[in-house]
């Protein structure tokens, strides 16, 4: 090839290349002017949109409202402006009735401003007063914030709202706040009961549990009913919630579940609870016969249950020390007390060191464990002054108590380490 043809040649593809490059920057123009316009319609927008929404109450700001509880960009919106806007903006949401306002707000209750939501909740509570229902729904932001303006607007209607929260039991996602909800209002009951009747199984296993939380003694006799025909892997959910309300109609019941080699030992720690609370003499002393199971766990649960029975549990006699000294310890009375203080003068070790370990932030055992440590004669019972002196100072006038005895030389190390610790 001659130079003269390749010279020819490359003044084409020179063009080319110049013609590519000028179209590479006329887009690469486009893009940036795009961009910018897009960023100027933005900011106008913006504006705009708060203009309206701190403006003077009308329809244009009723439809702004409305339609913001669809937009996906309303909390950027509202996060991005000044406190006092917030403020303007949340008393402004009040003044409309629409059940999209309750979802507007649901979603800004999440803003991390307490003024704002403080005002947010008192316009919801205004739409509670016309959208019962739709504030019911927005119990399915479970976020704490949220969940506690919902809440409170709801109660400000009272009672009226209940029906409505009943109802949200059938969403899943909005089932644990409404139980939540229910369980502090006594006057949930009756609905509640009704709902045991529900074709849902998620409704009915959700009205099972607030009635046990309520201690609903009215649903008792229903609620046996439907343990008795309920499948097995049912039974632990309607034994539950009669364990939770205590009727003494239920004793017969919760003692044969006790006894029933087939049930596990998860219900039968709900049965033992559940003769705690009906603590009548015969529950008492068939929870005390519990006691020697090799089943830690339901040992455990059946001592809580003997703490639900309170100084009954306490009286009954020929029962092990160091038991008796671990129910008195979960019940706050001078016979507990008492148990406990007998229980430092045990001849047994192992009693003794049960009863210190109980005797925790215990006033009415000052005068007990002082004298316990005054008795100490020997460095050999370290560990016991160090439980005794711990237990002592776990209460102020313990800790008042314990400075008196600093003059003992044995105790005063011992003293003053724990004073060091608590400090």
């Amino acid at each position: 090839m001659t130079k003269d043809q390749s010279s020819v040649r490359s003044k084409p593809e020179k063009k080319k290349r110049k013609s590519q490059q000028s179209g590479t920057g006329y887009i690469l123009l486009f893009l940036v002017v795009s961009a910018v316009a897009m960023a100027f319609y933005n900011a106008w927008s913006t504006r705009t949109d708060i203009r309206i929404a701190t403006g003077p109450v009308g329809k244009e700001q009723d439809a702004f409202f409305v339609n913001a509880a669809d937009r996906p960009d309303i909390a950027t919106l509202y996060k991005s402006m000044t406190p006092a806007q917030k403020l303007i903006v949340a008393k402004n949401i009040g003044n409309y009735d629409s059940p999209k306002l309750a979802k507007l707000i649901g979603i800004l209750l999440a803003d991390f401003d307490q003024e704002a939501r403080r005002e947010l909740t008192k316009s919801l509570s205004a739409v509670a007063h016309k959208q019962p229902g739709a504030v019911a729904k927005e119990l399915k932001n479970a976020g704490s914030f949220q969940n506690l303006g919902v809440s409170t607007a709801l109660k400000s209607i009272g009672d009226k709202a209940i029906p409505f929260v009943v109802k949200q039991l059938s969403d899943g996602d909005c089932r644990p706040q409404a139980i939540a909800f229910l369980i502090e209002n006594p006057a949930s009951i009756k609905p509640l009961i009704a709902s045991l009747d529900d074709k849902s199984a998620d409704v009915v296993k959700a009205a099972v549990e607030a009635l046990g939380k309520l201690r609903a003694t009215e649903a008792t006799e229903k609620l046996m009913d439907m343990y008795e025909a309920s499948k097995k892997e049912d039974k632990l959910l309607y034994l539950t919630a009669l364990a939770s309300i205590g009727d003494s109609r239920t004793e017969n019941m919760l003692t044969a579940a006790l006894d029933d080699p087939e049930l596990d030992g998860s219900m039968k720690q709900q049965a033992a609870l559940g003769l705690g609370r009906i603590a009548s003499p015969t529950s008492i002393v068939r929870l005390w016969r519990i006691v020697p199971n090799p089943d830690v766990d339901l040992v455990d649960s059946t001592i809580s249950a003997l703490q639900l029975a309170g100084d009954a549990s306490l009286r009954t006699p020929n029962t092990p020390d160091d038991i008796r000294i671990r129910v008195a310890a979960g019940i706050e009375t001078p016979l507990a007390d008492s148990v406990i203080a007998s229980g430092l003068q045990s001849q047994n070790k192992v009693v003794e060191e049960v009863a210190l370990q109980n005797s925790l932030e215990r006033p009415g055992l000052v005068n007990a464990l002082s004298a316990y440590l005054q008795a100490m004669h020997s460095e050999s019972e370290g560990e016991l002054i160090d439980l005794a002196v711990t237990a002592l100072m776990s209460t102020p006038s313990g800790t008042q108590a314990a400075r008196a005895l600093k003059n003992n030389p044995l105790l005063a190390g011992f003293i003053e380490r724990s004073e060091q610790t608590k400090s």
